[in-house]
């Protein structure tokens, strides 16, 4: 098997109404060539059946179970990077879903531009009060801009990523990531 461009880590707990279009919005993605890590920590809704139902038979999936709770995604974050083997990293959580071209995109940028990160939207359907999705207008379509990556998509306000020793931003998910530039971030 050729290594993958891509590693993607799903770490979650309790997502049964939501996984499984996680693990959809990941098969349904427009480009070859990645693998995805999913990490269950110690879900006691049944999250594990489903997953193991709609990744049978599917070697680009690799499924590990906490035996405990860990109370904290740092974890299985910290798992999915130590088994990284694609060249690019990202991470969602367990209700968070990618548009189908999402992997496609940012690995276009990422490669054109040789970027560190790409950052873009990620539908997520697990709150209670609508989120206020926006474009950042007043950014090109895609590039690096002093080392800030974006992609004109939908993202959040308040969001901005950052690379000059810190990654600043209040999540991970919806983020590529070199994996070089990662490979000794543990989190905590």
């Amino acid at each position: 098997m050729q290594k993958p461009k891509i590693t993607l880590g799903i770490v979650f707990y309790n997502q049964r109404n939501f996984i499984k279009d996680a693990i959809a919005s990941v098969k349904n993605q427009t480009i070859d060539g990645w693998e995805c890590i999913i990490y269950d920590d110690g879900s006691s809704d049944g999250s594990d059946e489903i997953i193991l139902r709609e990744i049978c038979n599917d070697g680009r999936f690799i499924f590990k179970r906490s035996e405990k709770r860990n109370f904290t995604p740092s974890v299985g974050r910290n798992y999915c990077l130590d088994h990284v083997k694609g060249k690019y990293v990202c991470f969602l959580d367990g209700d968070d879903m990618l548009v189908k071209n999402a992997f496609e995109i940012m690995y276009g940028v990422a490669e054109a531009g040789n970027c560190d990160m790409v950052s873009c939207g990620a539908p997520n359907y697990n709150i209670s009060v609508p989120v206020d999705f926006h474009y950042h207008t007043d950014l090109p379509a895609a590039g690096c801009v002093n080392d800030i990556v974006f992609v004109n998509t939908p993202v959040p306000d308040g969001s901005a990523w950052r690379l000059n020793g810190d990654i600043e931003n209040g999540w991970i998910w919806g983020i590529l990531y070199k994996k070089e530039t990662i490979k000794d971030i543990r989190f905590d």
